[in-house]
């Protein structure tokens, strides 16, 4: 199983201080400053930082982070909800799960490929049901090779991925035909 990332790195009283100030700002607020370049680099000194920032605030952080998912938002925004929610995968997961149902096929792909690298069986729980699901969850593109995504692919591909399972298929793709995704 992925781990639950680390938040007990200690740093020097710089970092350490502006970890601290995150804090008294809000949540938008602070996901703005998480978004810069010294946090984005260093990967323990952003688990940290969302932990301390919003330890307090869990849910509130988490319904921010799934309300940003499902809306247009950035790649750098992105990046940030799905640190959240990894951090945060006791509190996330039930929620996760509850916007999944609710979501769009387009959604749902963010949502799975985060369960892909979240701590927790039943983030697996959640990858495995989605492998049911034949739903499209990517548009048609007069770009790509061959046919969309679906939901079902991108649960393969984070199952596989997750466990690194052996022998099999890495990762499936629109390049593959539809027969050979339902084959492996």
């Amino acid at each position: 199983e992925p781990a639950k990332p680390d938040v007990n790195t200690i740093f020097d009283a710089e970092k350490e201080a502006k970890i601290e100030s995150l804090s008294g700002l809000t949540i938008k607020e602070a996901v703005e400053q998480l978004k810069g370049t010294e946090f984005v680099i260093n990967a323990d000194f952003l688990n940290k930082a969302i932990f301390l920032a919003f330890r307090d605030r869990i849910n509130g952080t988490i319904a921010f982070s799934l309300n940003g998912l499902a809306s247009q938002s950035k790649a750098n925004e992105i990046f940030i909800f799905k640190k959240i929610l990894q951090v945060f995968p006791e509190d996330s997961i039930p929620e996760i799960e509850k916007q999944y149902k609710l979501s769009t096929p387009a959604v749902k792909n963010n949502l799975l490929q985060i369960l892909g690298t979240m701590a927790g069986i039943e983030a697996r729980n959640i990858l495995t049901a989605a492998l049911d699901d034949r739903t499209f969850c990517e548009e048609e593109n007069p770009e790509m090779e061959g046919e969309p995504m679906r939901i079902c692919d991108v649960a393969y591909n984070q199952l596989v991925l997750r466990y690194q399972i052996k022998d099999v298929l890495r990762t499936i793709g629109p390049i593959h035909t539809l027969e050979q995704r339902d084959y492996h």
